[in-house]
């Protein structure tokens, strides 16, 4: 039996802002497939030149890699894209057409049998079984989560909150960046990763309905925004999708 991937990405600016800084990628190829979101910070600071920035260098790292693509060698792999990036985001950030700049970052690097995944701010990985819907993988790194993990807050007051886009991990923030690393194995139907335009606009049981549906990805990725922007639009959407058929 042979495992067949279908993906699709697709950012849209939604109904509310007036420039889209969301930057979204999807390339699969025979040693691996590489699904990122990043969601551009700073507003008028250039918030959209982080992410195209970060999607760009972190692509072209895994891309150019001339080494095989063993678990090991890939999350130096990862390590070491983030750092580039990190730097050169950070090195323009500094200059006052960009000053403060940043990007979130959440990536999967699916491998023969296990999936790396990197976040860095609150774009989430869910992943996708038949049998149990969607599950959320990656820990949001803003306020109101360590709120909600200290105690201090709960799940629907963090959702009221007028703190819920405060960070407290951006990439070109600062000359150093830390990130989340998971490693699973490759026994998921689908992996969904988004910027905060989407999970904020739709429901985890509208998501769920949109995952069920038996048309493309294509379809799906397009469906998932339309909601978002049906439900409010309020920021820009960022969507990366990645199906796995055993055929």
């Amino acid at each position: 039996m042979q495992t067949k991937i279908n993906g699709a990405t697709l950012t849209n600016i939604g109904r509310k802002r007036t420039k889209n800084e969301d930057a979204a990628y999807f390339n699969s190829c025979e040693d691996f497939t590489l699904l990122m979101i990043a969601d551009g910070i700073g507003g008028h600071k250039k918030g959209e030149v982080a992410s195209d920035m970060t999607i760009s260098i972190v692509s072209n790292k895994i891309l150019n890699f001339e080494k095989a693509f063993k678990l090991t060698t890939s999350r130096r792999l990862i390590k070491n894209a983030i750092k580039y990036a990190n730097k050169e985001v950070n090195n323009l950030s500094v200059k006052q057409e960009y000053l403060d700049m940043g990007t979130t970052l959440v990536l999967a690097l699916v491998l023969k049998e296990k999936t790396i995944i990197a976040n860095i701010g609150d774009s989430r990985l869910y992943r996708f079984d038949k049998e149990f819907g969607l599950t959320q993988l990656t820990v949001d790194q803003n306020y109101v989560q360590y709120m909600i993990q200290i105690g201090k807050m709960t799940k629907e007051e963090a959702k009221n909150s007028n703190k819920k886009n405060v960070l407290l991990n951006a990439l070109g923030v600062n000359p150093s960046v830390y990130y989340d690393e998971q490693i699973i194995d490759n026994n998921y139907d689908a992996l969904l990763l988004c910027s905060d335009g989407l999970y904020n606009m739709v429901s985890l049981e509208e998501l769920n309905e949109i995952m069920y549906l038996n048309i493309s990805v294509e379809e799906k990725v397009k469906k998932l925004i339309d909601t978002a922007n049906r439900n409010g639009g309020f920021d820009n959407i960022g969507v990366s999708l990645m199906e796995v058929k055993q055929c």
